[in-house]
């Protein structure tokens, strides 16, 4: 198979412990997280949405608060 055109995205928590035949052939790039605010506003914003798209569940959107966000994702 012609793989001349193709790219092929990895990822690593260890890039360390990558194989060099592998290294050798990758670029590496290092992509930060998000910071703990940051998810916390991604998944108020998510669920916002996802509760606006069903008449049944828009109501609660004004229910949602961060607390609730920050019960359900962790710190880590």
């Amino acid at each position: 198979m012609d793989l001349s055109d193709c790219l092929i995205f990895c990822t690593a928590n260890y890039p360390d412990q990558v194989p060099d035949f592998v290294r050798n052939r990758a670029e590496m790039v290092n992509i930060e997280l998000a910071t703990y605010q940051q998810r916390i506003d991604y998944i108020m914003e998510a669920l916002k949405k996802k509760l606006n798209s069903d008449t049944n569940t828009s109501r609660y959107v004004e229910q949602l608060t961060e607390d609730f966000c920050q019960y359900i994702i962790t710190e880590e």
